[in-house]
């Protein structure tokens, strides 16, 4: 599938790559997961990317990882052996004095697990080399809790140090019709529909989909739970390490609202959890997945809230695959699970 939309945050990326190279300039890419960071980090405009992804081992084998990528895309051999990403961080910015280029962190929440130091140490030599290198530094993360406290908690080093961030969005409705358009130009609004409510808009999920040629609603309904599809367990992937040991409260907190059960007491009814509330504040305002909201004639100063999942793979997921996981493992025909 060919790239699509992101024109202004494209714009964005250019101009901080053309401030770098006066100074190095940090940029801050969040969103969920599968939502088109990396891709979209890659098209900032410079020639020259280097492209360090934090997994999760030992740090020496990232630093190995990190000194190859130096060494196969810039042809500078890194002398000695980095044990640390301090060391290698210290060394790109210290080439970058003589020469500009684009360094790309991808999933760098991942150095919370890896070596908490890190942080730290990266706050140390920006704040020593920025104005003399001209580093395009890029970082990119996907827990989207992790990454608020990692640049927006006062406490943490790295607080204040971004020069912009950039909170990827799924794509819009008229995106999704763009794009439906160049795979199916005879589409319906239930193939739309389908399409939307299915993927949410998120560009990994869209291109599942219509890259193999499920263009119409049927064939997108039967294509989640086939054999093996990546649907079946994709919202607990992507939320899991987000909620830590609490994902079974917060999964079926999550699931009433996705089935319809809009207000606390519903909920607090539903699962018999006394202090619903503090969870349903937090799914809020620290996980940023639902918004409160009062019904359309209500008074200003009325009580009656409202909740909603803002998520619309989310909903899908939990109202369906979540909800009915037994049948889903039992892999019924022609999306005949999906009726509840």
């Amino acid at each position: 599938m060919k790239f699509y939309d992101r024109e202004s945050e494209q714009q964005l990326l250019k101009e901080v790559l053309d401030q770098s190279k006066r100074e190095a300039r940090m940029t801050v890419l969040m969103g969920r997961r599968r939502i088109g960071k990396t891709e979209l980090s890659q098209r900032c405009g410079d020639e020259s990317i280097l492209y360090f992804f934090v997994g999760k081992k030992a740090e020496t084998l990232l630093c190995q990882d990190f000194v190859a990528e130096i060494t196969n895309k810039l042809g500078v051999p890194v002398l000695g052996q980095a044990n640390s990403f301090a060391e290698v961080f210290k060394f790109v910015l210290q080439l970058s004095e003589s020469r500009a280029f684009t360094l790309v962190i991808d999933e760098f929440q991942n150095f919370q697990k890896v070596n908490p130091t890190v942080f730290s140490d990266m706050q140390r030599d920006w704040d020593l080399w920025k104005r003399k290198s001209h580093l395009n530094l890029i970082i990119s993360g996907s827990v989207f809790t992790l990454m608020k406290k990692i640049f927006e908690d006062y406490e943490e080093p790295l607080f204040g140090r971004a020069d912009e961030k950039l909170t990827l969005q799924p794509f819009k409705t008229d995106v999704l019709k763009d794009i439906l358009h160049d795979f199916n130009p005879e589409y319906t609004p239930e193939d739309l529909l389908a399409l939307f409510s299915i993927t949410g808009g998120v560009a990994w999920y869209v291109t599942l989909l219509l890259d193999r040629g499920k263009t119409r609603k049927n064939k997108m309904l039967a294509a989640l739970t086939e054999e093996n599809s990546p649907f079946i367990n994709e919202g607990k992937n992507i939320l899991i390490e987000e909620f830590g040991t609490d994902y079974v409260i917060y999964f079926s907190i999550l699931t009433c609202i996705a089935s319809g059960m809009k207000t606390s007491a519903e909920i607090k009814n539903e699962l018999g959890i006394e202090n619903i509330s503090s969870y349903l504040s937090r799914l809020e305002d620290y996980y940023g997945l639902i918004s409160k909201y009062q019904p359309i004639f209500a008074k200003e100063s009325s009580k009656k809230l409202r909740y909603q999942l803002d998520d619309c793979f989310l909903i899908f997921w939990f109202r369906f695959f979540f909800k009915y996981q037994a049948l889903v493992s039992v892999r019924a025909d022609d999306g005949a699970l999906l009726c509840p």
